[in-house]
């Protein structure tokens, strides 16, 4: 096996490319349940996904960035591993209590269940790519990407053209998916030469406990997205959900793009604050937001004046009177983007505190505001909830990053 790290560049190009490709492939899991299940199917499924989507924080307990940031080793990747195993069963006791408390029929508490399983064997990836990145070896990541995204794809595509089954598909892509984890990414890590595979029961604890915050906001930031989808079930219907979660997905590619294009910066903003390069940290963080602000520039621009045509070649005409759900949807997207990459940068910095306050805050506003514009503005009033909770994280965090006690060159 090669051990050289990678550059910056290369780990930027698997990275997103591997990434994009998933990206894609889950999309199309959507738009195939669309067009094949119609848009209560994909109702369904938004429901599946919305809550599989928050509970699955608790699973990842926004370690990522923490532990791609470890660049003094303060644990081992045992012990990354193990608090990984703990929280997805914590998450899935917690998804499946949830499941009977919300009162879903048995089909879609079913598919529920698939899919939170499903989103466990991505919380169990990402441990094992955390510890990859910090290596700077995203090779290892892409190529996995690249593997579920054709094969999950696939099998998912196959299984539901042969039995028409939502809850079928999904089942046999979680088999998919965890085959992958498990048979190539666990060996891959494992095998690293400089593995560690020393671990105690309270290395596991201290870590839970120091990124407990880090869950906390995980958990809150996860809500804030999917609050207003919920908000928008319970009010409008499954059927209007499945349109919005249908325009929405294809949106989505661009804020999560944006986050694994710069997840690969991680490590080296760490290292900048590790060697006391607060100069070098300022210049990455100046183009990082640069480059966001441009790809946000060319995404509205593009919604605008080609987003019905699109939404007419993936759907077909029945979504068009839902177009102008478009250019909202999309502002919400990339704010999402600003405020992960915020989120990173103050994660490496260890600013837990900050972090939790914003994204506590962020749940309030994302709960009065989309209850409130939902009823007066139907779909469009999630995403103005929405981008009205993105922005109070977004303006707080920066004013955080320009206060900070490291980062006092930035003043000088």
């Amino acid at each position: 096996m090669n051990t050289d790290t990678l550059s910056i560049k290369q780990n930027l190009i698997w990275n997103s490319v591997g990434n994009f490709c998933y990206l894609v492939s889950q999309w199309l899991i959507t738009y195939l349940t669309t067009r094949i299940g119609g848009f209560s199917a994909a109702g369904i499924l938004s429901i599946a996904m919305s809550l599989g989507g928050t509970y699955v924080s608790v699973a990842n307990y926004s370690m990522r960035h923490y532990q791609a940031s470890d660049v003094d080793g303060s644990y081992s990747d045992a012990t990354y591993i193990s608090s990984r195993y703990l929280t997805s069963f914590i998450s899935l006791v917690i998804c499946f209590i949830s499941i009977v408390i919300l009162g879903y029929d048995e089909f879609t508490a079913t598919c529920v269940s698939v899919y939170m399983i499903f989103k466990v064997t991505e919380a169990i990836s990402d441990v094992y790519q955390g510890g990859m990145q910090k290596r700077m070896r995203m090779d290892y990541i892409g190529k996995a990407y690249l593997y579920k995204a054709a094969c999950c794809l696939g099998i998912y595509a196959l299984a539901y053209m042969i039995t028409d089954s939502l809850l079928i598909s999904l089942l046999l892509m979680t088999i998919v998916a965890a085959i992958i984890v498990f048979g190539y990414e666990r060996r891959i890590y494992i095998s690293l030469p400089d593995f560690n595979a020393s671990s105690t029961l309270s290395s596991v604890t201290q870590l839970l406990v120091s990124c407990l915050p880090l869950m906390l906001f995980g958990l809150c930031l996860s809500a804030v997205g999917q609050i207003p989808r919920l908000i928008v079930g319970a009010r409008l219907g499954d059927e209007l959900l499945g349109v919005y979660a249908s325009i929405a997905t294809p949106i989505t590619i661009i804020q999560v793009m944006a986050n694994y294009l710069f997840a690969p910066l991680t490590t080296p903003f760490a290292n900048y604050i590790y060697e006391g390069n607060i100069t070098e940290f300022w210049k990455l963080f100046a183009k990082v937001l640069i480059t966001l602000f441009s790809i946000a520039a060319i995404s509205i621009i593009g919604a605008h004046y080609f987003g019905t045509q699109a939404l007419f070649i993936l759907y077909g005409e029945s979504i068009i009177g839902y177009s102008y759900a478009i250019v909202p949807l999309v502002i919400c997207g990339i704010l999402t983007a600003f405020v992960w990459f915020f989120s990173n940068v103050l994660t490496v910095l260890r600013r837990t505190k900050v972090l939790v306050s914003l994204s506590a805050i962020s749940v309030c506003v994302s709960i009065i505001a989309s209850y409130l514009l939902v009823d007066n503005f139907g779909i469009n009033g999630a995403s103005f909830g929405l981008i009205i909770a993105l922005a109070v994280f977004s303006a707080g965090s920066f004013t955080s990053l320009i206060f900070d006690s490291k980062l006092r060159a930035f003043r000088q």
